[in-house]
């Protein structure tokens, strides 16, 4: 099972990722965040189901971007729905999911790498205070990769803690947090050569079982992303290429 590390550590690591951005909380929409907020809080509850079949910001900047991301535009009418003219929700939305980034590095340090506590918590520190991670915790857009990198990594250890330690309830978490992952942006589909690599290079040939039993494991991620790929061509014309329809 996963362990939780001392509440020390998790403390430190929570700190490293929220201290810094607790300035930001008041800080007003910027650039994009106006059209973003404006278009997805007045949508209706029963959008939701829409976004799984066409692009989540429609046509507001001029033309249509090639991005199916319903639990995205999901979490802005979450946090805009009620007072979107207020940017103080959406914040603290961001710098929760960055918090969550940082927990997640460490709990996969201990879990896939076998670091021990202190250096888990080392890893989640260093992830939180990164200068590459400013823009997804203090812009209210930025939300657009802190979200899937979330979900990715929670993809990632569940499935390491099913391999580690068994248990159908890690396999099952590990296919839902996927299916939410590539609903939220395109790089999902890295996640199958991320479990492929993970089996092949971290486990020994007695917890990976035999290449049959492999295969079986590593099928629903794929299977996943072949349809979520074949969504896209249907949907936007094309399967991997970014950009815009114009």
């Amino acid at each position: 099972m996963l362990r939780v590390a001392q509440p020390w550590l998790v403390a430190f690591v929570l700190a490293a990722a929220c201290v810094p951005y607790l300035s930001t909380l008041n800080d007003y929409f910027v650039q994009e965040d106006f059209g973003v907020v404006q278009l997805l809080a007045s949508r209706p509850w029963s959008t939701f189901p829409r976004w799984f079949t066409m692009s989540w910001m429609e046509q507001i900047w001029g033309n249509t971007p090639d991005e199916i991301r319903p639990f995205i535009a999901f979490s802005y009418q979450l946090t805009g729905k009620w007072v979107p003219h207020r940017p103080e929700l959406h914040h603290i939305f961001n710098v929760g999911m960055h918090a969550g980034n940082a927990l997640l590095v460490m709990a996969i340090g201990r879990a896939a790498v076998g670091l021990s506590p202190v250096a888990a918590a080392f890893a989640g520190i260093v992830f939180a205070v990164l200068p590459s991670q400013a823009e997804s915790a203090a812009w209210i857009t930025g939300r657009v990769d802190s979200m899937p990198a979330f979900f990715y990594l929670a993809t990632f250890l569940a499935y390491v803690m099913w391999r580690r330690h068994g248990g159908r309830a890690w396999y099952a978490w590990s296919i839902l947090f996927f299916f939410i992952t590539l609903f939220t942006k395109q790089n999902a589909i890295t996640m199958p050569a991320t479990l492929v690599a993970y089996d092949l290079l971290m486990l020994d040939r007695t917890r990976r079982g035999a290449l049959l039993s492999s295969l079986k494991a590593w099928l629903p991620f794929i299977v996943m992303t072949a349809g979520y790929l074949a969504l896209r061509r249907v949907v936007l014309g094309h399967s991997v290429r970014g950009g815009v329809q114009n």
